[in-house]
């Protein structure tokens, strides 16, 4: 009961983000090998910006959650949609 407690404070949820940040950040690691050796999957630059709207999405839970500015969590979801919208645009573009 008492570790349920601790995951609901502030610092405990900041270092569930901080794991999660480094996860994120071996994904497009993982995905450029994996291209590398079977020649599948997407390039270097793609993986970047498919993950870039969650990291910031992260960023702006850490912002929150530490005290950080309201001026620099609107940034950071500002920063969030726009990686959105290139990855969305970078999806159709490639229907087309």
């Amino acid at each position: 009961m008492d570790m349920i407690r601790h995951l609901t404070e502030p610092q405990a949820l900041s270092t569930l983000a901080d794991i999660v940040l480094v996860v994120m950040l071996v994904e497009p690691l993982a995905l450029a090998a994996y291209r590398r050796f079977t020649g599948k999957g997407p390039t270097a630059r793609e993986a970047v910006v498919i993950i870039l709207p969650g990291l910031f999405l992260i960023l702006v839970l850490k912002a929150a959650l530490e005290g950080g500015s309201v001026f620099l969590v609107a940034a950071l979801l500002l920063a969030a949609f726009v990686a959105h919208v290139t990855d969305m645009l970078s999806r159709f573009r490639k229907l087309s």
